[in-house]
């Protein structure tokens, strides 16, 4: 027997097959590496993740820095601050997941309500409209 008998056609569209990937293996295992971070969002994450103590409503407190000052945001906001008021909903509007979650749930409770309203006025004129 000779090895073009047993072989393979090699060519356009037909690689050999020791040189082809194996089944279930990835022709790029590793991947593009991910893109590291600058020094400035490692500093600024490092800072804001800082345990504090802070004092809320009379007690002390240690939370991290950035939720102190979330909480001081709150604060001043309630206090009159248009400015704080202005940064929270900014905040609240590009962290709001969960919010925007809860306000679908109930929009589908109160869809399925008026569903079932306009079902019961339906029956109710069906059997009124028949007699």
């Amino acid at each position: 027997m000779s090895r073009d008998e047993d072989a393979e056609p090699v060519g356009y569209k037909r690689p050999p097959k020791q040189s082809q990937f194996k089944k279930g293996q990835s022709g790029n295992p590793s991947g593009k590496p991910r893109r590291a971070k600058s020094a400035a969002v490692d500093e600024r994450e490092a800072v804001l993740s800082r345990i504090v103590s802070t004092r809320i409503n009379g007690k002390v407190v240690r939370i991290t820095a950035r939720r102190a000052l979330y909480e001081k945001a709150v604060d001043m906001a309630f206090k009159g601050d248009m400015r704080a008021l202005a940064l929270l909903l900014k905040l609240d509007g590009c962290n709001d997941n969960d919010a925007q979650a809860m306000a679908e749930d109930h929009n589908a409770a109160e869809e399925e309500a008026l569903i079932a309203r306009y079902l019961a006025r339906r029956a109710k004129n069906e059997g009124g409209a028949g007699e």
